[in-house]
């Protein structure tokens, strides 16, 4: 808060350099990820271009994903729920 979001570098190192972030066991490094992304989405849309095209452009004409969110077996059955119950509690 209260600093430069276009000094993309300078607060990623801020944010890992934190004593929490030196001893974390992940979360603070996700968040920290998820902050990083944030940042150069502004500097994007500051320079008016698209993130990729500022990280060097494009490689690929497609790229596979893979959903991890909701177990491993969420894509192996025919049973697709929907997102409420992602949790798995139930019939697992």
């Amino acid at each position: 808060m209260g600093q430069n979001p276009l000094d993309i570098e300078h607060l990623n190192k801020e944010m890992t350099n934190l004593p929490m972030a030196q001893a974390s066991t992940g979360v603070e490094f996700r968040a920290t990820s998820a902050i990083d992304i944030a940042l150069w989405d502004i500097l994007g849309k500051v320079c008016g271009q698209p993130v990729w095209r500022m990280l060097g452009g494009q490689c690929w004409d497609k790229v596979r994903i893979y959903n991890t969110c909701a177990g491993t077996r969420y894509v192996r059955s025919n049973n697709i729920r929907p997102v409420s119950n992602w949790d798995l509690k139930s019939g697992e």
